[in-house]
């Protein structure tokens, strides 16, 4: 039997067998492969998502910071001024006495 067509009804529903299957398998691999790209697209998606809010988060955490440092700045620097005023204020009094 050279070719399979001289095997006759058989042969032709094996092959025939055959092709469904392997018609059925690709079905399946073409099927795994949208579904992948589908999660691939939603992976990215979520990582965009999350490093949107950690930068936001960032941002929210060093404004905080920075404000609270300004405000100790701002404390510290009438600190110095109110020294500043007691010592000439107290310089003032010495000489005047």
């Amino acid at each position: 039997m050279d070719n399979f067509l001289d095997g006759g009804v058989a042969e032709l529903e094996i092959a025939r067998a055959a092709l469904q299957d392997q018609d059925q398998k690709k079905q399946i691999f073409l099927e795994t492969e949208r579904t992948l790209k589908a999660r691939q697209k939603e992976l990215e998606i979520q990582k965009k998502r999350i490093e949107e809010k950690i930068i936001s988060a960032v941002k929210k955490a060093r404004a905080g910071l920075d404000k609270e440092y300004e405000g100790q700045i701002v404390s510290a620097e009438k600190a110095i001024k109110d020294a500043e005023t007691k010592k000439k204020n107290a310089k003032a009094a010495a000489v005047n006495m």
